[in-house]
């Protein structure tokens, strides 16, 4: 068809031609796009409630609601102080106190309750906002045109787009800062506690939130286990961050493609004068075609006209042969 429309206009003249960018109708566009949004969406509201649950729980049953990230830590009276002076190490001994116990003395600053509020507020938005989402698309995710109750529901992608440009980074931000700020906070605990305990007693503690286990005893914390709370935490609040950015990476790629769109390519030409007839009815009739190319299937429309040329013997006025 493309071949045979080529032999018939080529010989023509081209009076006007352009291209538009028309909508497309929703059923020609793919619902994968609205399916696999709405899946993260759901996975963003249900990882978004568990962090906060699981958060509120470390925050305030756990560490009693004093914020563990980036706590500074300032060591009590020395058992023993290790001083690094180049490469040799020097050990002083202090005072003995055998019935003191370090982790009772040992003085933490807990400053930057801030971190912990943000940090649970987003999960609680995530959540809250990963619900609101999900209704809209599942209303109007498909896209395209539609004569249903939304005759254009692709314009929800562009407010989408400008919302999660400005959440999903802010989410990664506020995970890693809590991740990294915990990390730092249970380094600088362990390496406190190596200072007053032997290698043999360090080397119970292989990970850092087994040495914070250790710490909270003499609290009589023992209601939940430090370490499994924490892990959680890191699982989920991670896949609600990365939820959040890949929601942004697919609707970015659906802008990008134009998926909701298609391009329509307008053609007029011009019909020379007929040689051998003098019927002026003869030179109307050429054409109006709509023509899919086979190379940008569903994506492009093609729309060809065509203008008879006039001889002396013909009115002036206009004519347009469709």
């Amino acid at each position: 068809m493309d071949r045979l429309e080529e032999r018939s206009t080529s010989h023509l003249e081209i009076i006007e031609s352009h291209k538009t960018m028309i909508e497309r109708d929703s059923s020609e566009i793919s619902g994968n796009w609205r399916a696999i949004t709405i899946f993260l969406h759901f996975v963003c509201a249900i990882s978004g409630y568990a962090s906060s649950t699981l958060f509120y729980i470390f925050w305030h049953d756990i560490f009693g609601l004093n914020c563990p990230i980036w706590a500074r830590l300032e060591p009590p009276i020395h058992i023993r102080w290790l001083k690094e002076m180049g490469t040799e190490v020097i050990e002083e001994e202090g005072p003995e106190f055998p019935n003191d116990d370090w982790r009772k003395k040992l003085i933490i600053e807990f400053k930057h309750d801030f971190h912990c509020q943000f940090f649970f507020c987003m999960c609680l938005c995530s959540c809250s906002f990963g619900i609101i989402w999900l209704m809209m698309f599942w209303r109007c995710g498909k896209g395209g045109y539609d004569t249903r109750v939304f005759t254009a529901p692709w314009r929800i992608i562009p407010p989408a787009l400008i919302f999660h440009l400005i959440v999903a980074p802010i989410v990664i931000g506020v995970v890693h800062n809590f991740v990294y700020g915990y990390w730092s906070f249970t380094k600088n605990l362990k390496t406190v506690a190596a200072t007053y305990m032997n290698a043999t007693e360090m080397a119970k503690f292989e990970r850092h939130c087994e040495i914070v286990s250790y710490y909270l005893e003499v609290y009589d914390i023992n209601r939940y286990n430090v370490c499994h709370v924490y892990t959680a935490i890191q699982i989920f609040s991670w896949m609600m961050a990365w939820s959040w950015f890949l929601i942004l990476g697919i609707l970015s790629l659906r802008v990008i493609v134009a998926t909701d769109f298609r391009l329509l390519i307008t053609t007029v030409y011009k019909i020379p004068k007929p040689e051998n007839s003098g019927d002026p009815g003869a030179t109307g009739e050429k054409m109006k075609e709509t023509l899919e190319p086979s190379a940008v299937k569903n994506r492009m429309k093609k729309i060809t006209f065509s203008i008879p040329e006039r001889g002396t013997h013909q009115s002036n006025q206009s004519t347009l042969v469709v």
